[in-house]
């Protein structure tokens, strides 16, 4: 392969350079996407965890009664 100017040289280097960066943020992309995934399953289990401790609050029942004389 041989290259007749310094032009078509400096092209070929721009083509390379911008192959590359495309490839690393395509690897970025990927990698938010995957940071982004794991965030959401967090948040799903807290959301469960949460209504679980509510659901426990309220069937626990009141205790009020047992203060009250006379009961």
């Amino acid at each position: 392969m041989e290259f007749g100017s310094v032009s078509e040289i400096v092209t070929a280097i721009a083509s390379v350079v911008m192959a590359l960066s495309v490839i690393v943020a395509a690897l970025q992309l990927s990698e938010s996407r995957a940071n982004w995934v794991a965030g959401n399953k967090r948040l799903k289990k807290q959301a469960a965890i949460d209504a679980a401790k509510i659901y426990i609050d309220n069937k626990r029942p009141e205790l009020g009664f047992l203060a009250e004389p006379g009961t």
